[in-house]
C-alpha cells in the first residue's frame, strides 16, 4: 500500500460553505492549589505562568442562597469577603494564611456553595520576535500565544515529522533539530544499538539511510509547521518552538509514502522515546502492518496526529481513520468555516486552520500558502507537544482527551458537527490537562450499529426472546461524551440495558429482548440525548452514517434521518453539472459473515423527470479505493413527476466483497440530469445483512 501526502493546496479558487462554533463552557475545576503550584512551578519559559493567588478564592453562591446562609460560611470558614456581585451570584474572599486548599474543599461542600475557583493570574499572550509572526493567524486562532505564556514546550519532548525529510540546514529549524547523543554522526556504526547507522537527526526508512533530508518540500513545510524556530528574529515560529524535532523520512522524493517506509518509522518514533508524531499523508484503505505499527507506538505513549485527506469527502482515510490516531480536519479562516477541501465525518476527531499558512521551505526558504489538513495535522501535534511538555507524565490517552474534549465545536448546515470535538484551543487544553477545566463534552449521538433487525442473521422477523439459545450480537452506540466515570444508560421501552463496554466514542450494548418497535434511548447521568425506533427485519440493519456530496451540492441530514421511513429527510440539491450525487459510507459491520446483503432505500426526486439513476458499490476485492471498481446494482430511469419510491436491491454475491477490513461499505448515488433547483430527498438508506 502507498501513501500520499495530504495535499500543498495553493491558492484555490473558491471558498465553500458557511461554518459557525459553538463555544463549550468548561465545567467544575477540580485541582488542589498544591497541585497546581507543582505544577506551574514546572513551567519555564515566556517568563512562566503564574500561579493562583495564594490566599484568594472566587465563590459562587447557590441560586437558593440567603444573606445570613452567606455569613454563616464566612464565619465557618474564616475566610473575608473583599466584594460580593449579586448581579451573577459570585464572591471574592480572602482565605486564611496557609489554608487555600482546605477552605476551598470546605467551602465547596457547604450545599449553599454552587462552585469554588482559583483567583487564577493571567498575562497578556506571549509575543514572539519573529518577523512573520503578525502574518500567523492561524497560531491566534488556537491561542497557541496564550498557550506559550503557560509554556513553549520542553526538550525532552520530541515531536517526529514522518513525511518526505527535512532540510535540515534550514535556519528556521536547524538548532531545533533533534540530536541523538548515542550516535556519532558519520562514522558508519550504529553506536547506540537500535539498529539504525548514523540516525543523527533521524533516519531516512526509504534510502535506509541515517540522512533524511528533503527533496519534495513537503516535510520541510510541515515540520516548520509544528517546530520553527521562535524568538531568533527570523521567519516564523513553530506552535511548539521549544520541542525538539526528528526528521523520519518515510515519504519518497515523488511524495509517495509506502508501508515499507511508514511502518518502521513508527516502530522508531516509539523505540526512541517520542512523544508526538505528526503523519501528514493519507491512503484509501487499511493495511495490516501499518495497523500493528500505529497500535505500538500508541501503546508506547506515542500521541499519532494524522490529516484526514483534502478529497470534500466522508470516505474514511488512513492513518488519520484508525482509532489510535488523532484524525485532523481543516478550517479556513479566523471564523472557523470548514475548508471547502476537508474530508469529514463521524471518523473525523478535530480541526486546525488549513488554509494560507506561512511555513519553512526547502532552499533555506519560507511560502506564505502552504494549505492542506498535511498544514492542520502539524499544528495539532504541536498542541499535544505543550501538553506534554507542561505534564511529562501524562499518558498519551490523557492529552488527547485534553485535547479534544477542550476544542470549540464547529457545526454547519448541511454537514452538522463535521468533526467529532472540534477546532482545537491550545490554551484550553493546557487547562483541562492541569484541572483548571474539567469534564467530558456533552453526549451525542453518531450512529448505532446495527440500527434495527432481528437479534441472529438467522432469527425470525422479530428476533429471539431474551432466553433464547446463540449468542447476540452487540449493538454498538457511537458518538462521544461517552466515557466513564459519566452513568450512561440505554433504555429499550424504559427498561434498561446492559453496557458492558464503554470508551470515549463508543459504547456496547446488548439487545436482550428488544423487538421491532421498541424505542431506545440513550441517558447520561439522567438526561437522556437521543433516541430511536429499533425496526425488524429479517437479518440486521445498518444505516449511512455520513453522506456527502462534491462539486457544489449541499446536503442536509444524516444517520437519524436516513436509519427509517418517519418523513423526516435527508437531501442533496443538484451540483453545477446538473447532478445529484451522493457518497456515502455504512459503518460499523463488524461481522463478515454473512451471505446476503440488501440495499434498501426510500426516495424522490424533483426535477429530474427522465434522468437516470445509478446506484453504486465500492468493490475492495478488485483493489484499494480509489484504484479499484464500482459496482453498478441499480440503474433506473427516474418517473417524470416527484415520486417516492421504495427500492430493494439485492447485492451481488459474493456481498463481502463491499466490506473493507474496518467494517465499512461504500455506497455513491447520481441522477443524471437534473434540472435547475432539482433535489434529490431520502427518508431511508440501509443495509440489511443476513
Amino acid at each position: 500500500m502507498r501513501r500520499t501526502p495530504i495535499g500543498v493546496l495553493r491558492s484555490p479558487p473558491h471558498l465553500a460553505g458557511a461554518g459557525g462554533t459553538q463555544a463549550r463552557n468548561p465545567s467544575h475545576e477540580s485541582m488542589l492549589v498544591t497541585a497546581a503550584l507543582l505544577v506551574f512551578q514546572t513551567i519555564g519559559p515566556a517568563g512562566g505562568s503564574p500561579p493562583p493567588h495564594p490566599k484568594r478564592l472566587l465563590v459562587k453562591l447557590a441560586p437558593d442562597a440567603t444573606p445570613s446562609a452567606w455569613d454563616r460560611i464566612l464565619d465557618a470558614s474564616g475566610c473575608s469577603e473583599r466584594l460580593f456581585l449579586p448581579q451573577i451570584r459570585w464572591a471574592v474572599v480572602d482565605a486564611p494564611a496557609g489554608t487555600l486548599a482546605r477552605t476551598r474543599a470546605l467551602l465547596e461542600a457547604n450545599p449553599a456553595v454552587e462552585r469554588v475557583s482559583f483567583d487564577r493570574a493571567r498575562r497578556r499572550a506571549y509575543v514572539p520576535n519573529d518577523p512573520l509572526w503578525s502574518q500567523m493567524w492561524q497560531l491566534t486562532q488556537i491561542r497557541a500565544d496564550d498557550a506559550w505564556d503557560t509554556t513553549r514546550g520542553n526538550a525532552a519532548v520530541v515531536v517526529a515529522v514522518l513525511d518526505t525529510g527535512l532540510e535540515t540546514s534550514h535556519s528556521d529549524i536547524a538548532s531545533n533539530l533533534w540530536v541523538n547523543t548515542g550516535e556519532t554522526a558519520g562514522n558508519g556504526i550504529d553506536d547506540d544499538g537500535n539498529g539504525y547507522i548514523d540516525d543523527v537527526n533521524g533516519y531516512d526508512f526509504v534510502a535506509l539511510d541515517g540522512t533524511p533530508e528533503d527533496v519534495n518540500g513537503h516535510g520541510t513545510e510541515v515540520a516548520g509547521i509544528s517546530s520553527a524556530v521562535q524568538d531568533n528574529m527570523l521567519g516564523i515560529t513553530g506552535a511548539a518552538p521549544l520541542c525538539p524535532v526528528a526528521a523520519l523520512k518515510a515519504g519518497d522524493d515523488s511524495g509517495m509514502f509506502y508501508d515499507s517506509a511508514i511502518v518502521p518509522a513508527l516502530v522508531y518514533a516509539a523505540d526512541m522515546g517520542f512523544r508526538v508524531a505528526v503523519l501528514s499523508f493519507s491512503g484509501d484503505a487499511v493495511t495490516a502492518a501499518e495497523k500493528d505499527a500505529v497500535e505500538y507506538a500508541h501503546d508506547h505513549g506515542v500521541l499519532l496526529v494524522a490529516a484526514a485527506g483534502n478529497d470534500a469527502s466522508v470516505f474514511p482515510f488512513y492513518p488519520a481513520a484508525y482509532d489510535d490516531v488523532l484524525a485532523v480536519a481543516a478550517t479556513q479562516d479566523s471564523t472557523d468555516k470548514r475548508a471547502f477541501f476537508t474530508n469529514h465525518g463521524s471518523w473525523v476527531d478535530v480541526a486546525a486552520p488549513g488554509y494560507g499558512i506561512r511555513t519553512t521551505a526547502t532552499g533555506d526558504t519560507f511560502v506564505s500558502n502552504f494549505s492542506g489538513t498535511s498544514g492542520s495535522a502539524p499544528y495539532v501535534a504541536g498542541v499535544g507537544a505543550l501538553l506534554f511538555s507542561l505534564s511529562p507524565n501524562a499518558s498519551v490517552d490523557r492529552v488527547r482527551a485534553a485535547i479534544e474534549d477542550s476544542s470549540v465545536l464547529l457545526q454547519e448546515s448541511g454537514y452538522g458537527y463535521w468533526s467529532n470535538y472540534g477546532r482545537v484551543d491550545s490554551q484550553a487544553a493546557l487547562d483541562h490537562l492541569t484541572g483548571m477545566s474539567s469534564g467530558p463534552v456533552d453526549a451525542r449521538l453518531s450512529f448505532v450499529a446495527p440500527s434495527g433487525g432481528g437479534l441472529k442473521f438467522t432469527g425470525g422477523v422479530s428476533g429471539p426472546p431474551p432466553t433464547a439459545a446463540g449468542p447476540l450480537p452487540r449493538v454498538v452506540l457511537h458518538g462521544v461524551g461517552l466515557e466513564r466515570p459519566a452513568r450512561l444508560v440505554v433504555r429499550a421501552n424504559g427498561r434498561s440495558l446492559p453496557v458492558p463496554v464503554r470508551g470515549r466514542k463508543r459504547a456496547e450494548f446488548a439487545p436482550l429482548g428488544i423487538r421491532g418497535g421498541s424505542r431506545l434511548s440513550f441517558e447520561r447521568d439522567g438526561v437522556q440525548f437521543d433516541s430511536l425506533v429499533w425496526e425488524r427485519a429479517n437479518g440486521l440493519l445498518y444505516t449511512v452514517s455520513d453522506a456527502g456530496s462534491k462539486s457544489g451540492g449541499a446536503v442536509q441530514g444524516g444517520f437519524k434521518e436516513l436509519y427509517r421511513n418517519d418523513g423526516v429527510l435527508f437531501t442533496c440539491t443538484r451540483n453545477p453539472a446538473s447532478k445529484v450525487f451522493i457518497e456515502a459510507i455504512v459503518r460499523g459491520i463488524e461481522d463478515s459473515s454473512f451471505t446476503t446483503m440488501i440495499l434498501e432505500a426510500t426516495r424522490s426526486y424533483t426535477n429530474a423527470g427522465g434522468a437516470t439513476e445509478t446506484i453504486e458499490l465500492y468493490d475492495w476485492s478488485s483493489g484499494s479505493y480509489p484504484g479499484g471498481s464500482w459496482v453498478t446494482i441499480s440503474t433506473r430511469t427516474l418517473p417524470a413527476s416527484p415520486t417516492t419510491e421504495d427500492l430493494r436491491i439485492t447485492v451481488p454475491a459474493p456481498a463481502t466483497r463491499f466490506l473493507d477490513d474496518t467494517g465499512t461499505v461504500y455506497l455513491r448515488i447520481t441522477a443524471n440530469p437534473v434540472g435547475f433547483g432539482g433535489v434529490g430527498s431520502f427518508d431511508r438508506l440501509r443495509l440489511l445483512v443476513r
